[in-house]
């Protein structure tokens, strides 16, 4: 039996490919913007559970990184 999120990640790759995108490029945006869905989040960051903070804290250097990672590649120091 096929994994459900393995046909999800076959359809996107497929949808990507079809409109040019690159997908390396798509989760980093994607990852910005989850980020960015934390802002009341972090306004509140004294009365968050500490799973809260962890998840908060692991989509930001998610972020980062690849953020980091597509700037590299744009610039051309490394290849994918």
């Amino acid at each position: 039996m096929e994994n459900p999120k393995d046909k999800l990640a076959e359809w996107l790759g497929e949808v990507f490919d079809q409109y040019g995108i690159d997908s390396l490029y798509a989760v980093t945006v994607f990852t910005i913007l989850i980020a960015i869905s934390y802002r009341k989040d972090i306004q509140n960051w004294k009365e968050l559970e500490g799973w809260r903070k962890g998840i908060i804290m692991s989509t930001f250097f998610a972020a980062i990184v690849f953020s980091i990672f597509s700037l590299l590649r744009l610039t051309g120091v490394i290849d994918l």
